[in-house]
């Protein structure tokens, strides 16, 4: 359950900081290297233990697969952004960075709709 509530807050604060971040140090753009998440999630001290979830949300799918390919991760770009998309954009998964970073300007809003509750788990 903590592992659960981490996740979340740590998804959370890749949506609504660091795709701020990543638009004040590399500029708005539609997709950013896996380096350049990396970079601005460790200069920014954010969570690095779901950091797969920051790179499917703001990588392209070639750049995400070239590198989990290589650790033998059990995860997907797709199934990654499936939670971030349930949660954040109504089950929309075709969102890219850019999108995101205009979207989280709007304080409590993300496109037309608010973040949800689905995905958590009520105690």
């Amino acid at each position: 359950m903590l592992r659960l509530i981490k996740r979340r807050l740590a998804i959370r604060s890749y949506v609504w900081k660091l795709s701020q971040e990543l638009s004040r140090r590399f500029g708005k753009m539609k997709f950013y290297s896996v380096n350049q998440v990396m970079q601005a999630a460790e200069r920014g001290h954010f969570s690095m233990a779901f950091i797969a979830y920051a790179h499917a949300i703001f990588c392209a799918r070639g750049d995400f697969d070239a590198h989990y390919s290589t650790l033998g991760v059990n995860c997907t770009y797709d199934g990654l952004r499936a939670v971030v998309s349930r949660r954040y954009f109504g089950g929309v998964a075709d969102f890219d960075a850019a999108r995101v970073i205009a979207a989280t300007r709007r304080e409590g809003v993300i496109g037309e709709f608010e973040e949800s509750g689905e995905g958590t788990h009520a105690s």
